[in-house]
């Protein structure tokens, strides 16, 4: 079962304020929320900040822990008085600036384990809310060329933290897709993406035997057929140019698939970056 969140965020003195909507049983029910809190004092002075986000039931949507950082104070302080924010709004610009800075330097053990990283100015549900509006649900059809329904060059899930994404490709077969695997997470009041590349773990398992067999078999039998052609021992039966020839069809077919993957990871990465502007961080 589904349900649709709507919320409100916008930046306040560099601390993002969400504000909790409703709870609602249908996208068309959710947005009509959004269009009567949009005439609500304060609301109606930050429009872009709605978010309508679906949520399965009975699913775990925040799968990490959380880390909390004092300045200023020898121990954290008693849950009587501990805060909701991560640091005090009445902190001075500069611990606010350091607090930042810590959040920086967490991501960087990150970056080595992303493949993809990015920075968007939306905040963390319209950056959800934009992809999931841009890509096609992963529905099979059988009279699709892709395997897919929908017409969008893009097929996918998204929910409020987590993006699955891949090309629609009406001459391959889906199991040969790249996939990307991304999260999305809040980045002071825009939002951050990080991401790696994955394959279905049966294809780079059969690439990787077919690679092996292609430089193995087609070396040895590319040596063989040149050794006939320069030497003519006779011990090659047949055309030693069909030795030449197939070989290099096997190389060929190999270094396709990684030239392949090479150019899906640059469309979804574009994709990306067109759908919620993104910068490389």
């Amino acid at each position: 079962m589904r349900v649709f969140v709507v919320q409100h965020q916008h930046d306040l003195d560099g601390c993002d304020e969400v504000k909790f909507i409703g709870v609602y049983s249908t996208a068309h029910r959710g947005r009509a929320a959004v269009a009567r809190a949009k005439r609500l004092p304060g609301f109606r002075d930050h429009p872009a900040g709605f978010s309508v986000d679906a949520y399965e039931v009975d699913k775990t949507h925040w799968v990490e822990g959380f880390k909390t950082f004092w300045l200023g104070k020898a121990r954290a302080p008693s849950s009587r008085k501990a805060s909701n924010s991560t640091f005090d709004r009445t902190a001075p610009a500069a611990q606010r600036r350091a607090v930042r800075r810590m959040g920086r330097e967490l991501t960087d053990s990150q970056k080595e384990r992303t493949e993809l990283l990015l920075r968007t100015n939306l905040p963390l549900f319209e950056c959800a809310h934009r992809l999931r509006s841009a890509v096609d649900e992963p529905r099979w059809a059988l009279l699709s060329l892709s395997g897919y329904a929908g017409s969008k060059a893009v097929i996918g899930t998204v929910d409020a933290t987590e993006a699955r994404l891949q090309r629609r490709s009406r001459l391959r077969h889906p199991w040969e897709a790249v996939f990307l695997h991304a999260r999305l997470v809040p980045d002071h009041s825009g939002t951050r993406i990080e991401g790696r590349f994955r394959r279905r773990r049966s294809q780079v398992i059969f690439m990787g035997l077919w690679t092996a067999f292609a430089i193995v078999v087609g070396g040895i039998l590319f040596l063989s057929a040149v050794m006939e052609l320069v030497g003519s021992s006779g011990r090659w039966s047949g055309n030693p140019w069909v030795g030449v020839a197939v070989p290099l069809i096997f190389w060929a077919a190999a270094a396709s698939y990684f030239w392949r993957g090479r150019r899906e990871r640059r469309f979804l990465t574009a994709f990306v970056v067109e759908t919620v502007g993104a910068e490389p961080i």
